[in-house]
């Protein structure tokens, strides 16, 4: 195995290296949800990397948007999560819009699902799906589920959704009564109804509390373990999670995976994006053999 680490090199700042296009689709998930989504055509689109964001981020901003005009070579679609909608009209007589702070986690990999059916709609032979933050949560989600995809990219991945729930609720007797309430609410069919939390985003649904608490031990782990093919995790050493990705890959890494180590980045490679798209594009010449830039041309790091 080979471990690909990033050296201390300049930082580099986030300079497109060509001009490309974009065009807004929507995509329609298996039970029937529509999904928005931005296409980055190729020349030849045989690769395509499908890109999934991660909680209070979208397709504009974050890696779904700097990685596919810094790897043009290939096709990008970048997702808008359907479970991370803003809806706000629950309650009323208008329609109610799926998603916003009642995040399912139990239906996110049908948002991914959506959007590699439409990379092969659009001749697409080799998928890559590449998530960012919780982003990484479903992509490793979908790993037990879809055996084709060629290759898969994990950005500073969440790896359990349990953890912010002793933050929201520092007081353990306050975690019981949010619990108790959020079960009780469930149980009366209100599980779309929110409940304020002290934090973050400052409210969740009853149901998006229970699937939180009720996630199984040891999931995220257990479905990359699947993976059939190549993963390459990424992150930066200035995360709080530094270490816990280190001990993770370790264990599941086999033949063909590898990590990426930025030095001094945080969690959105602000200041090192040329940096991570070099490491993935490293990565997916030996994984598909496919260069992510016409002509070999490599964007400064």
């Amino acid at each position: 195995m080979t471990v690909v680490d990033a050296g201390t090199g300049p930082v580099s700042s986030w300079a497109t290296p060509i001009r490309v296009g974009v065009e807004l689709v929507e995509l329609r998930r298996a039970d029937g949800l529509p999904i928005d989504a931005l296409w980055y055509p190729a020349d030849e689109p045989t690769v395509g990397m499908l890109h999934v964001h991660g909680k209070g981020s979208s397709v504009l901003n974050g890696p779904s948007r700097f990685l596919p005009p810094l790897l043009p070579g290939i096709a990008h679609l970048a997702v808008n999560m359907r479970c991370h909608d803003l809806g706000y009209t629950v309650g009323t007589d208008d329609w109610a819009v799926e998603g916003g702070m009642w995040e399912d986690l139990a239906t996110g990999h049908l948002d991914l699902a959506a959007g590699v059916a439409h990379l092969r709609e659009r001749g697409v032979d080799r998928v890559v799906v590449c998530g960012h933050s919780s982003g990484g949560f479903y992509a490793a989600d979908l790993m037990p589920r879809d055996p084709a995809i060629d290759a898969w990219v994990l950005l500073s991945p969440l790896t359990t959704n349990k953890n912010p729930f002793p933050l929201w609720w520092p007081d353990p007797a306050d975690q019981v009564r949010a619990a108790d309430l959020a079960r009780r609410m469930v149980a009366d069919g209100r599980e779309r109804d929110l409940i304020p939390v002290p934090g973050w985003y400052h409210a969740i649904s009853a149901g998006s509390l229970v699937q939180r608490l009720e996630e199984p031990e040891g999931v995220w782990l257990a479905n990359v373990s699947h993976a059939t093919a190549p993963v390459l995790l990424a992150w930066g050493d200035a995360e709080p999670r530094h270490a816990l990705w280190h001990s993770v890959f370790n264990e599941f890494a086999g033949e063909g995976d590898r990590r990426l180590v930025l030095a001094g980045a945080e969690h959105y490679y602000r200041g090192q994006e040329c940096e991570l798209a070099s490491g993935i594009a490293t990565f997916l010449d030996e994984a598909v053999g496919a260069s992510p830039w016409p002509d070999e041309r490599r964007p400064e790091v």
